[in-house]
């Protein structure tokens, strides 16, 4: 957007932030939703939730790494020096969310090993954690440079809470969406826009989005139970929902590579920034795009042997030993 108009997207900027205390929550809580199931199982069982995704995320890294080495590729900043790439592999940082997950996932793991039906008191800490973060987020800022993105240790911090919700509390969330009602799903989105307009205007959307993603989450959870699943438009979100991996790993290369080509051909605010069809089109237009691309180079390396495990984690190398080791035992694998 900002090549092609020469100009910030500000009407997506405001819609973004409006919503900033709704999408990793929802995100992480409709993840510990489908972690619960699981919360039983050896960890041993859950290679691909938990290491798999970290060594995912150490590929993308090392490939992101890579990129910053080519020309056009850190919009003309020096190369990170060598303890900022270590710190790349080691924090949440590009690719945060994926780094974030098998962390939450191991916490929630140990948790109800040890502490069983009280592990629901964590909630407390996790809380304070989360009102917490804006603050730590504060103190962390300088730990990463550009051209890598600041920490995301503000948004680890806030959304623990989120993910061990959806975790202790799938039958609560499940019952709240089979009940959803269009009227109540009204009466959310307006409190809460009103809440979040407020707190935006002031600047302090970020401060209190913990206090501001209950009512995002009891919105979401309404409209959520009101949509026809059968419908053929929700079947298309359904089945791209449940492939998402290959896009987070994928979109930042993508966009950098659009970027270079936009560059190439001289492109560069050929649009009208002042228009409002290009501010509200231009973007989606991009996303569905990226979209696309990442899909259908993840469908031609899932063909390929090998290339395969860059856009899902690849198999526990101990599941083997692990079986033969349990069955003379006689231990059953669940």
């Amino acid at each position: 957007m900002r090549n092609f108009t020469a100009g910030e997207y500000i009407v997506w900027d405001y819609v973004s932030t409006m919503f900033r205390p709704l999408r990793m929550p929802l995100f992480f809580l409709i993840s510990g939703m489908l972690a619960a199931s699981k919360m039983d199982r050896p960890l041993s069982d859950s290679w691909g939730k938990t290491a798999g995704l970290l060594v995912l995320c150490s590929i993308w890294t090392a490939l992101f790494c890579v990129k910053l080495a080519l020309p056009g590729g850190r919009d003309g900043l020096p190369y990170p020096p060598l303890e900022q790439v270590a710190l790349a592999f080691l924090l949440p940082v590009q690719f945060w969310f994926i780094w974030a997950l098998p962390v939450y996932y191991l916490i929630a793991w140990w948790l109800e090993r040890a502490f069983g039906a009280r592990s629901v008191y964590a909630l407390a800490p996790m809380a304070l954690l989360s009102l917490s973060s804006w603050w730590i987020g504060r103190a962390t800022d300088g730990v990463m440079q550009p051209p890598f993105d600041p920490a995301h240790i503000q948004a680890l911090c806030s959304n623990l809470l989120w993910f061990y919700l959806g975790c202790k509390g799938k039958a609560i969330w499940i019952d709240c969406v089979s009940r959803g009602n269009l009227r109540r799903f009204g009466v959310a989105i307006a409190t809460y826009l009103i809440l979040a307009g407020t707190a935006l205007y002031f600047d302090a959307i970020e401060k209190v989005a913990v206090f501001l993603t209950p009512f995002a989450l009891w919105a979401a959870m309404e409209l959520l139970g009101c949509i026809d699943y059968t419908h053929p438009a929700a079947r298309i979100c359904d089945a791209l929902g449940r492939q998402t991996l290959p896009i987070y790993v994928m979109h930042v290369f993508v966009l950098t590579a659009m970027t270079l080509v936009v560059r190439v051909l001289e492109l560069d605010g050929v649009l009208p920034y002042e228009s409002l069809a290009v501010q509200l089109g231009l973007p989606v237009l991009v996303g569905v795009g990226v979209v696309i691309f990442c899909r259908v180079v993840s469908s031609v390396l899932s063909g390929l042997p090998g290339l395969r495990y860059f856009v899902e984690p690849a198999p526990s190398p101990f599941a083997k030993s692990v079986r033969a080791v349990q069955r003379p035992l006689g231990v059953s694998n669940r």
